[in-house]
């Protein structure tokens, strides 16, 4: 039986962790080494703006460790504050299972008081109180699902928060009139809704702003660092948000924006129930398939290379969703078609053609196709005025290349917009941080003319000086998933229609080596 000395001591010590959540994670957790856990003090920062009571906003680069504080505040606020009930949420259930309710599963085993507690998949509540002290993860597409949370100590929580749609932040709002608090955490998106205004808008003087700079944080590996810094340019929007942890700053240039680019991702990630028809969450059937379904044409798309620095990528998907991209590097035409034949055969069944970059060293690709394995085939010459086929398009796009990239750019502005009115979106795109990097790098020059160009290190009209950093490397994932997306809904080259060239050159064929030479892969 404990004596009154221990009692109180014990005491004492519980009352202290509610204002001291550092000395919280410190007493009570183990890392895998058995060691007790020490928080960066930024970590310990935005969990004493919540024991102080204020509502929280964190943006941050990646990888810096604050889903897992996230985690750390659920098990803290939870066993401080008798029969609070603490709300989870992203901007998918998916991501609420997978990303904050793992990490909250990973800490459990070394959690010192685990016996007090009842852990499921996505709910964690105080032994004996099931019902009303608890911690939940609950899907943000529908903001009923935010109403109901009613107790003495209310936080909700929202990881990667700018994918959260404003009706779901209403309903946040509007469950709290009675008290509670907020915190939300997430790198950057763009420069509008919720969680920006949280740390610049008209609703930032309501939160306590934390910011994390990857490259300042020591759990943010230093060559991974390097790696994005060359790979992406440390101007380019993506670096900004996902290493910076700063809200892009987009010029008029920028041809997508990057909350497209990850709208779309989300987009692509959303599931439906193949039973009944309902979103993921919100039935009981195991039977899940993604909510946006392809397109009748499914197609692959592939960006030529072959000894050089640059990939040859290969995108799969359709009209309304890419599913995957695969690149390899240093290989041969013959190789990089027997590859593409062995996708088309395999991974990419169902595929009903391939578009391949046809200018340059993809023409030779296009021919081996057709002729030697009887493939249809869709050659794309980006360089190309005579593939614009109306008196519109040639005189607002400089070539096929500027049409169909913004093409693709009206796809994931629909999609965004559809988002933006709480629907699941009408175009998936596959989570690859390359293709988001090179995707938001595009940029838009317009010429004397007025015709809207691409700005593209294939391009030697533009000198390597004035290629902003991250587009000093081809864009290749970028290409190969404008022309997947172009190939569904475009016509195909039959099989076997094509005919070598006459020996004697024709002025259409010079035209084509020269335009191959001026907009393809010539540095390749």
């Amino acid at each position: 039986m404990l004596t009154a000395e221990v009692r109180d001591f014990a005491v004492a010590k519980w009352k202290s962790y509610h204002a001291n959540p550092r000395a919280f994670v410190h007493d009570l957790f183990r890392d895998k080494n058995g060691q007790p856990v020490e928080l960066e003090d930024y970590q310990a920062a935005i969990m004493e703006g919540i024991a102080a009571g204020d509502d929280v906003t964190v943006r941050s680069g990646h990888g810096v460790g604050k889903t897992t504080v996230d985690a750390f505040i659920v098990y803290w606020y939870l066993l401080t504050r008798p029969f609070s009930k603490v709300p989870t949420t992203a901007p998918t259930l998916r991501q609420v299972k997978d990303i904050l309710w793992a990490e909250i599963a990973k800490w459990h085993q070394g959690f010192r008081l685990k016996e007090h507690l009842v852990l499921s998949k996505t709910k964690m509540s105080v032994r004996g109180h099931e019902a009303d002290w608890h911690a939940i993860g609950i899907a943000s597409n529908k903001p009923q699902n935010m109403e109901g949370f009613h107790a003495p100590f209310v936080l909700f929580i929202v990881d990667e928060a700018k994918g959260v749609s404003n009706p779901i932040y209403d309903a946040i709002d509007g469950a709290l009139t009675t008290g509670g608090q907020r915190l939300y955490t997430s790198t950057p998106g763009s420069r509008q809704g919720k969680f920006y205004e949280s740390h610049f808008g008209r609703i930032a003087k309501f939160f306590r702003q934390i910011h994390i700079n990857g490259e300042d944080a020591p759990r943010v590996d230093r060559k991974w660092l390097a790696q994005k810094a060359e790979e992406w340019g440390v101007t380019s929007p993506i670096y900004q948000a996902k290493v910076l942890g700063e809200f892009p700053n987009e010029g008029d240039d920028i041809l997508i924006r990057l909350d497209w680019i990850l709208a779309a991702e989300l987009a692509g990630q959303a599931q439906r129930c193949a039973t009944c028809g309902k979103l993921e969450g919100e039935c009981e059937h195991e039977t899940l398939e993604p909510a946006i379904k392809h397109a009748s044409r499914k197609v692959l798309g592939c960006d030529v290379a072959r000894f050089g620095v640059d990939e040859t990528a290969t995108a799969f998907g359709s009209s309304t969703r890419i599913d995957w991209i695969k690149t390899w590097t240093k290989t041969d035409l013959v190789t990089t078609t027997q590859r593409l034949v062995d996708l088309y055969e395999g991974e990419a069944l169902g595929a009903q053609t391939i578009g391949v970059d046809d200018t340059g060293l993809g023409g030779g690709v296009t021919d081996m196709l057709m002729k030697l394995h009887q493939i249809p085939t869709m050659p794309v010459i980006f360089g190309s005025k005579s593939a614009l086929d109306t008196d519109d398009r040639k005189e607002h796009f400089q070539n096929n290349k500027a049409w169909l990239c913004w093409k693709f750019r009206m796809a994931l502005e629909d999609n965004f917009r559809a988002r933006e009115r709480g629907e699941v979106g009408t175009f998936g795109l596959c989570d690859d941080d390359r293709l988001k990097g090179q995707l938001s790098n595009l940029r838009t020059r317009h010429m004397p003319k007025g015709q809207l160009a691409i700005k593209d290190p294939d391009d030697p009209s533009i000198a390597a000086a004035d290629m902003p950093k991250g587009l000093k490397a081809s864009p290749d994932r970028a290409h190969a998933v404008v022309i997947a997306y172009h190939a569904s809904t475009g016509a195909t080259l039959a099989v076997g229609s094509f005919a070598p060239p006459a020996p004697a050159p024709r002025a259409d064929q010079n035209y084509r080596r020269l335009s191959g030479f001026i907009f393809g892969n010539r540095r390749r």
